[in-house]
């Protein structure tokens, strides 16, 4: 199998109606919103490519992206609710978007080790898509490749 470029996307779940700690996103702490601080945390991550917030509020979603977040849509009231469900994070390829149910790893490579000049550390993760599929990632200075995929 080729290998194909992928993006990893850190997804914020925040939604305006909070019944155990009304406005809890937007409280601030420290000086930084709640979350701000999420956003920004996921910025900062050497694994993530890009970080989406998925709000029903449009006071959240402004905070988010203020913060550095993409807003590329506002949640719909029926995924706005207690029960409904969140992913931690979204494996895209550009074509399909898939949420990660589970992952294993990060398992770091140094690859050519012993020639300075064309040494590399790599890390692989195996991540069990919400559709069911099993596949091997590879991920190096946040550009992510698709190894492999089981059945």
């Amino acid at each position: 199998m080729s290998e194909r470029k992928l993006e990893i996307l850190g997804l914020v779940p925040a939604r305006g109606g909070s019944k155990g700690i009304p406005g809890k996103n937007l409280a601030v702490l420290g000086g930084k919103t709640l979350v701000a601080r999420a956003v920004e945390s996921g910025l900062e991550s050497r694994f993530v490519n890009r970080v989406i917030l998925s709000t029903d509020s449009p006071a959240i979603a402004e905070e988010g992206h203020r913060a550095g977040a993409e807003v590329p849509f506002m949640r719909p009231a029926e995924l706005a609710t207690d029960g409904a469900p969140t992913a931690p994070a979204v494996l895209h390829d550009g074509r399909n978007a898939q949420p990660v149910a589970a992952w294993a790893g990060p398992w770091p490579v140094d690859e050519r080790w012993w020639d300075a000049a064309r040494a590399r550390r790599i890390a692989r993760f195996q991540v069990h898509t919400a559709d069911g599929r099993l596949v091997l990632l590879a991920v190096e200075r946040r550009r992510w490749w698709l190894l492999a995929e089981y059945a």
